[in-house]
């Protein structure tokens, strides 16, 4: 596909989804700030220029004012309830909110903590797993890469294990909405009643921990207290609701793609699969490589030139996660995939203030996960091409068919 520099880019092209790099490459070097009509706003795709906006306080991540006015009648009520939880949401919050809830919320998510879920998180790797031995392959996501991070989470917050698969519904009727899914065309609807679902259920979790605390972060949360400052209940409420629903997706989204990886790089898996010690950089590989989250969206407070760009205040900006981390100014090789590379600073857990609460876990899951399938299994093979999902902000398959051979 050629695209010269003055060309609308059609993120919603379905060869672009399946294999973006190369026109990434190409925005990279022609139009690094690239307008795009489709999209509404500039769309970011070197290192610096997304390593700066992410850090900027003059770019916001508050949006949902400006999509509620451009809707109207149903969709308009359906958004604003949307918004009305979402807004509670860190990732879309500014400072000084911002800055409140995540000090409330960072506990919970500390290397420290991690250490201590570590045991839990290694139990639910084998529970999912163990099934799977003697077997000649799986559909990834339905085995093992989407009910490990829901399970984990479930188990930080307190919820019963019977539940999650209620839990996980709604997160990805959810997705479809916070994740700029196109091929939904109900999503608002799905997504409105995912949140009513989602937010009583909580309502209720929350109740049984004002009544019979626990060690867990929801009880954490109902208990937490600084300089007299208490979470509302509809803070907790919502703030559980970001962990479980972004604890997810995302870190399923890093197991799947990272078995692709392996898949496609058969002597590197057997590195790893000899060398376990390997396995914390490969996460950080597999994070840049095709990391989970593609692209996140900031809004210009003001007048702001980037990268010779002339954006304007309320201006959309989409800054590419996946183009920053195959900068060749950055990386070395970058299109290679290399898990013992060196110095690997991604942006896959974003910069500045909003860098993902969640890093920590997602790396102590995805190392349980990846030391967990490289002991049992080798000669990973993709099965079946992946679908990709029409969704700008992650990156994800609709289903991942892997091969493999038994180590026992």
């Amino acid at each position: 596909m050629t695209i010269t520099a003055p060309e609308p880019v059609d993120f919603a092209d379905p060869e672009i989804i399946a294999a973006p790099q190369p026109v990434l490459d190409r925005l990279r070097e022609e139009q690094p700030l690239h307008w795009n009509p489709s999209l509404k706003g500039w769309f970011a795709t070197r290192f610096e220029d997304v390593r700066q906006i992410l850090s900027s306080p003059h770019f916001s991540v508050e949006k949902f004012g400006p999509v509620i006015e451009r809707a109207d009648g149903e969709a308009r009520a359906r958004l604003e309830t949307l918004a009305k939880v979402l807004s509670d949401w860190i990732v879309f919050m500014d400072p000084p909110g911002h800055t409140r809830l995540r000090r409330a919320m960072r506990t919970g998510f500390m290397p420290r903590d991690m250490d201590a879920l570590e045991p839990k998180v290694h139990e639910r790797v084998d529970q999912l797993l163990t099934p799977l031995e003697g077997s000649r392959g799986a559909e990834l996501k339905a085995a093992f890469a989407n009910p490990l991070p829901a399970m984990v989470i479930g188990d930080l917050f307190g919820v019963p294990e019977a539940d999650i698969p209620e839990l996980r519904r709604w997160a990805d009727a959810l997705g479809k909405f916070v994740l700029g899914g196109r091929q939904t065309p109900d999503r608002h609807r799905l997504a409105q009643q995912a949140v009513l679902d989602f937010v009583a259920y909580l309502e209720r979790l929350v109740a049984e921990r004002r009544a019979d605390p626990r060690p867990d972060l929801t009880t954490h949360l109902i208990r937490y207290e600084e300089d007299g400052d208490r979470l509302s209940n509809e803070e907790i409420v919502h703030s559980i609701l970001l962990c479980v629903w972004a604890g997810y997706e995302t870190t399923a989204n890093l197991i799947a793609n990272g078995t692709m990886a392996l898949a496609r790089n058969p002597a590197q898996a057997e590195r790893l699969a000899a060398d376990p010690s390997l396995i914390p950089d490969a996460i950080e590989e597999f994070l840049r490589f095709e990391g989970p989250v593609q692209a996140l969206v900031r809004v210009a407070k003001q007048d702001e030139t980037v990268g010779g760009a002339a954006i304007k205040a309320g201006d959309r900006v989409f800054v590419s996660l996946f183009a920053a981390n195959h900068d060749p100014a950055r990386f070395a090789h970058p299109g290679e995939f290399d898990p013992a590379r060196q110095r690997n600073r991604h942006l896959s857990f974003g910069h500045g203030i909003h860098l993902c609460l969640g890093a920590p876990l997602a790396r102590l899951e995805g190392r349980a996960a990846f030391e967990g399938l490289l002991r049992r299994f080798g000669d990973f093979r993709i099965v079946e091409e992946p679908t990709w999902r029409d969704e700008l902000i992650t990156r994800t398959a609709e289903a991942v068919h892997i091969g493999w051979t038994p180590r026992t």
